[in-house]
């Protein structure tokens, strides 16, 4: 066994997570700036600055969440509007489904047939790393 090859994939885990935190302080640096510079162009009415090669333009982006009163009433309506009803989509989640076959799974319970019959279930292995 290549026991070098392990301590490898050690130092490149390492490298990945220092790489990672930085790339996440550096994030986190640019973005305490990024509210003063949104309220200087907004108050200004500058429409964009260009500056080192780089434009940069305050834009706006509008979140839509109906409140949970709301979900099943406003979900009836939009079926009901020809406009609307092809952006109704009836699904799952799929993370919990897969949390439901694993549990039957570690469980060795039965899964229901007609479901086995509609899925495929597969796993990869993967490397873990934890401090020893």
């Amino acid at each position: 066994m290549n026991i070098e090859v392990v301590k490898q994939y050690i130092q490149k885990d390492e490298e990945i997570k220092e790489v990672e935190q930085k790339l996440k302080d550096l994030k986190s640096e640019r973005d305490k700036f990024e509210n003063e510079v949104t309220d200087m162009l907004i108050e200004n009415e500058i429409q964009k600055i260009s500056l080192h090669g780089k434009t940069v333009f305050p834009k706006e982006r509008i979140f839509v969440n109906p409140t949970e009163e709301g979900k099943t009433i406003l979900l009836e309506i939009i079926k009901a509007d020809e406009t609307l009803r092809e952006i109704v989509k009836e699904d799952y989640n799929t993370s919990s489904f897969t949390a439901y076959i694993k549990e039957k799974l570690e469980n060795k319970e039965e899964i229901p047939e007609d479901i086995l019959n509609l899925i495929k279930i597969s796993s990869k292995w993967e490397l873990g790393i934890r401090k020893s």
